[in-house]
Order: C-alpha cells, then structure tokens, then sequence
C-alpha cells in the first residue's frame, strides 16, 4: 500500500502526481508475487484544494481508474476532521461494519449437527446406513476406490 498526499490545484497537477505514483506502484508492484497484486492500492489524502471548486468528479475519476491499481481518495473536512474520517474508512476495504452489528448466535446455519446424515436419510439411507456412511466417510484418506465398495456394503447390509 501507497500512501500519498495529494494537492487539488488544477486537473494537470493531479494528473502528473497521479502519474508518478502510478510508476511508484508499478516498481512495488514488481517485487509483489502475482497473488499479492489484488492488494497494492494508494491512499491519496487531500492536503489542500481550492475551496470554491467541486473536485468530487476528479475524484472520482481517480478512484475508478484501476490500470495500475486500486486507489482511494481521502478529502478531510477540518470542520469535522473525525466525521469525514470515519466516512472515508466507510467506504473503503478498511471498513469492518462486523464490529458494530450484534453477534447473532443460534442462528438457523448454526443448526448442522447431523445434517449430512438427515440429508442422507431424506435421499432414501436408512438412519443407520447414513450414520454408518458418514463415520465411513470422516475416516476416509486418499483411496476414493477403498471407500465406494465400502459405501455400497453399508448400504446393502443397513438398508
């Protein structure tokens, strides 16, 4: 990750800083392996800008732009330093809305105890031929043809 400030002066400007970050990124880049790539993104923070402009446009221009990588940008409102803040983190990978959703246990996913033995069973096994299937199947290793003459026998002997 790449973190830069960035001034929001004139379109020129933010282009050539945008191009050299973008060649920053491509050297990091070259030392990550190709799985780590999906995670190289620069956070651009707004130091300053003309106050009078609308700069969201160009913004977001450069957010969308992914040639070389994911970026996001940060324009602080130093009215409300943490306000803008915590909406910026809103919107970004860095987000964790987990932390304040309350935990719900017990729910209906929670319920699979014996769930392959009653999907067996609705498919026709009888209880102790899915029971019998499944303590076959948590034992088996590396030898599909050990564990289907296995299954067959089960199911013949157990119904």
């Amino acid at each position: 990750m790449l973190v830069a400030p960035i001034a929001l002066k004139s379109r020129d400007d933010i282009q050539t800083s945008l191009k050299a970050l973008h060649n920053q990124m491509v050297i990091a880049r070259s030392y990550m392996r190709a799985e780590e790539v999906i995670n190289a993104h620069i956070m651009l923070c707004v130091t300053e800008a003309d106050p009078k402009a609308d700069w969201r446009g160009i913004m977001d221009l450069a957010e969308r732009d992914e040639t070389v990588c994911r970026k996001v940008v940060w324009m602080p409102d130093t009215d409300a330093i943490d306000a803008s803040y915590e909406a910026f983190l809103a919107r970004t990978f860095l987000a964790q809305p987990w932390r304040s959703l309350q935990a719900v246990l017990n729910a209906p996913l929670d319920h699979n105890q014996g769930l392959a033995e009653r999907i067996l069973e609705r498919h026709g096994l009888s209880a102790a031929a899915a029971k019998r299937w499944v303590e076959l199947a948590e034992a088996y290793k590396d030898d599909p043809d050990a564990l289907i003459p296995q299954l067959i026998a089960a199911r013949e002997e157990l119904g």
